[in-house]
């Protein structure tokens, strides 16, 4: 029988298979991103991939907080991780989840508070706005982010 949930000695199917999946769909973001940079812009295989790129960010972003979610329900079950090479892979995966929720999380506002972006962008900001009144403050921290390069 398949165990779906954590045990102390292994990783069960539903972790595996968010583990894996996501590799893979962090594999395909990546390509998509090295194609819309490397390739000349008329280039279709470019274009192709890039269509993609948003729905692979906002499916990851989601899974990440399922994942996140679902190592929380299974902390207790998990298989611990002794030793120094233990503790580095915790630290080191640490750092990976904060990355995959910040990175994504900054580009959603820099993509709700710029002109371009998609419908669903828009709508939220002009949902904050009305909201608010207005985002000046706000904007001008995504204009100082964009000097940066950082959104």
């Amino acid at each position: 029988m398949t165990q779906l949930s954590d045990t102390p000695t292994r990783y069960g199917t539903v972790s595996r298979l968010l583990h894996w999946g996501m590799a893979a769909l962090f594999a395909a973001q990546f390509i998509s991103a090295a194609a819309h940079w490397a390739l000349p812009r008329e280039n279709t295989l470019r274009e192709l991939l890039w269509g993609y790129h948003t729905t692979l960010g906002v499916t990851l972003f989601a899974l990440v907080l399922v994942r996140g979610l679902w190592g929380l329900a299974n902390i207790q079950r998990r298989p611990t991780n002794a030793g120094l090479m233990g503790q580095a892979a915790v630290a080191g995966h640490v750092v990976l989840y904060a990355l995959m929720v910040i990175v994504p999380g900054v580009r959603l506002l820099a993509a709700a508070g710029g002109t371009r972006g998609s419908p669903g962008c828009k709508r939220l900001r002009n949902g904050m706005e009305s909201w608010a009144g207005s985002l000046p403050l706000w904007c001008l921290g995504i204009s100082s982010w964009q000097s940066f390069g950082i959104a």
